[in-house]
């Protein structure tokens, strides 16, 4: 592509534009570095991208996303001048093709759909003008299209994706559609991937035939209506996104922090404006059903994001009144209705109280929050304790008369299962014991607290029990004066017994320390491993709402967070 120049013996002769020699040694030709500016222009689009590759290593989605774009923009910007050198043009189109391909993930990560699918119809584009063929490329960027149109409801487009990237990988690896049989010990990796990429196609498929069945449902009245290619039912649209939106949120809780990424606060203004958006719509419309739900899911977002997400305090207050905002909404248009309108994903009353309860308390409005933990714990005894549907095979519900459950039902039945469980209550009746406390009700208090050590039942709540007691019986209230002498022994005495339940549980902590630490050489060979018993269940997320609070002037909680 370079035109050969020659030139003087002192000035070099360069060939290609890429290689200069110097003639005018006496020891003959002599070469010398000299970077061409294709290579450059190269070289500083893959500098960009590296740094690109940093950000996406922290997590850091959207500056990453930023960065390689400017990768892009670089290489775009010196087109002409990479076409002076055939290999320079090479790395940088290699390098733009793995940048358009980490954008997309980027997106994807944001939960930008749009421009996830964008980016991965443009790669496409790029790759069919290449002279370079990629295959194992084009099979990621297939099924990050496919995760793609999962995010935009697509559910039939992503199945095709999916399928596409499944069927190119199972080509390079020699295995048919049909043949699972592996043909390379040294494949593992890749075939990891493709049992990655067929859990997402089954996932898409479940998707695409609850969308199938919807467009019947709708389609017995579109029928006859031959003027319109899709009927739809404005007040389904608007329960199915209120569905979709709560079922992210409760995906994102049981996630660790790593696994939500940064991107989890942008997700939180997402949901909690469309749920806004839906409530407004419902309203003008007289959909008294999706207003109410509409108002539960964007409390119900609030808080949980509140609770897992505390960016700032300021942020995590202005979301708490938010909450605190849209359950009052949600109640107020029950009442109004004069009936019982559940939330979404069946999540039923007790939950709703749960998570008003905790908002109103967070918020201080300690009156409002006791109403709904009292009503909280009369519907939770009602129920009692709900065993962990979401744990077991569909095949075991279906033996029992029971319905399959997909993703989205197991991850409302799991906050269900949490909301009924022994340790809600408990939590319930010690934020109630709290609340007395703020409104001065000195019985009422110690009533609670004297209840969280009749129901403990291990040392973590009898330790915080017994603080509770300490602590409330040394406090002054402004009605009932300064704690009596008794009470003031009976504080001591439960102030040793908290100090014992420390003990016993450091104890046991260390004794587990030492159990899970590796044996000595030499022991090992003697002793044989150890069963390790059944699974343990999930451990259930706490409300930290009475967590471990000052001595002055609030009751301790538990400090072991879940």
């Amino acid at each position: 592509r370079g035109e050969a120049r020659l030139g003087s013996a002192k000035e070099g002769t360069t060939l290609g534009g890429g290689m200069s020699f110097d003639l005018s040694k006496s020891d003959g030709v002599t070469e010398m570095e000299e970077v061409s500016e294709s290579v450059q222009v190269a070289e500083e689009v893959e500098a960009i991208k590296a740094r690109g590759n940093g950000l996406v290593k922290r997590g850091e989605w959207a500056a990453a996303l930023e960065v390689y774009d400017s990768a892009r923009s670089a290489a775009e910007a010196k087109v002409e001048v990479l076409m002076v050198d055939f290999e320079a043009e090479r790395r940088a189109e290699r390098c733009v093709m793995a940048v358009v391909s980490n954008m997309a993930l980027c997106a994807l990560k944001l939960e930008d759909y749009g421009k996830a699918k964008e980016l991965c119809g443009e790669w496409l584009r790029r790759h069919d003008k290449s002279r370079r063929s990629d295959e194992s490329g084009r099979a990621k960027i297939l099924f990050r299209r496919g995760q793609a149109y999962l995010g935009l409801d697509e559910p039939r487009m992503a199945v095709d994706s999916i399928a596409q990237a499944i069927a190119i990988e199972e080509g390079q690896l020699g295995v048919s559609n049909k043949d699972a049989a592996i043909k390379s010990a040294e494949a593992s990796s890749k075939i990891a991937t493709i049992q990655s990429m067929k859990r997402e196609l089954a996932k898409a498929r479940r998707a695409a035939t609850e969308a199938e069945k919807r467009a019947v449902r709708r389609g017995h009245k579109g029928f006859l209506n031959l003027k319109s290619t899709r009927i739809s039912d404005p007040k389904q649209d608007r329960a199915d996104q209120l569905r979709r939106d709560l079922d992210r949120i409760l995906e994102k809780i049981w996630q660790s922090p790593e696994e939500r990424g940064t991107a989890f606060e942008k997700t939180v203004d997402t949901v909690l404006e469309r749920a806004k958006a839906v409530h407004d719509e419902a309203i003008a419309e007289a959909d008294e059903d999706n207003a109410a739900r509409a108002a539960f899911c964007e409390g119900f977002e609030a808080f949980i994001a509140a609770e897992i997400d505390a960016v700032s305090v300021d942020r995590q207050n202005a979301t708490y009144a938010r909450g605190e905002a849209a359950f009052a909404r949600y109640w107020k248009i029950r009442h109004e209705a004069k009936r019982d309108i559940e939330p979404p994903l069946n999540l039923s009353d007790a939950v709703a109280h749960e998570a008003t309860a905790h908002v109103l308390l967070r918020v201080k409005h300690f009156e409002a929050a006791k109403v709904h933990y009292q009503t909280f714990l009369e519907a939770r005894e009602k129920v009692g304790e709900l065993p962990a549907y979401h744990n077991l095979p569909d095949s075991y519900l279906l033996q029992r008369g029971m319905q399959k459950m997909d993703d989205a039902a197991r991850r409302a039945h799991r906050w269900k299962h949490r909301a009924y469980a022994h340790r809600s209550a408990f939590d319930a009746t010690a934020a109630l014991a709290a609340c007395c406390q703020e409104l001065d009700d000195k019985d009422g208090a110690l009533g609670y607290a004297s209840k969280c050590l009749e129901m403990s039942q291990d040392d973590l709540e009898r330790r915080t029990a017994h603080k509770n007691l300490s602590h409330l019986l040394t406090f002054t209230f402004k009605t009932a004066g300064a704690p009596s002498p008794e009470e003031l022994e009976r504080a001591a005495d439960h102030k040793a017994q908290a100090a014992e339940m420390d003990r016993r549980i450091q104890e046991a902590k260390e004794a587990e320390e030492k159990k899970q630490a590796p044996p000595d050489k030499d022991d090992a060979e003697d002793k044989s491993p150890e069963d390790d018993g059944d699974e343990q269940d999930y451990t259930p997320i706490r409300d930290d709402a009475v967590q471990e609070l000052t001595e002055d002037d609030q009751i301790h909680g538990d400090v072991d967070a879940a």
